[in-house]
């Protein structure tokens, strides 16, 4: 399956994800000529990473604004020694970010088989 046939069954399929518009961008930047779906799985690191903001009045609203994040970082084991409440509050979005990410990517995937 190329990459528009694939970014056109996310569109058509966009109910079905939590998040469809990154998961879309997610593929049309990662997904070229000579690289597989199944070979994405790294690249989900990579593309979360950017999604977390580095500006402190930006985390404080992302982390606001989505609820089900909070203790997420605390959970995987990330924050070890961290006391930085911008840090922990980066961390979190980052795991919630990866978990939402990852859960439509791998229904994506579900989808082509």
């Amino acid at each position: 399956m190329n990459l528009k046939q694939i970014e056109k069954l996310i569109k058509d399929n966009k109910d079905l994800f939590n998040d469809f518009e990154v998961l879309d961008d997610f593929i049309s930047s990662y997904l070229y000529d000579n690289k597989e779906l199944d070979d994405l799985d790294d690249d989900l690191h990579e593309y979360t990473d950017s999604l977390v903001s580095v500006y402190y009045h930006q985390i404080v609203k992302d982390w606001q604004d989505n609820a089900e994040c909070r203790g997420l970082a605390e959970e995987e084991g990330l924050l070890e020694e961290t006391r930085d409440p911008y840090k922990i509050m980066q961390a979190d979005l980052y795991c919630f970010y990866h978990q939402v990410l990852s859960n439509d990517f791998y229904k994506l995937k579900d989808l082509i088989i």
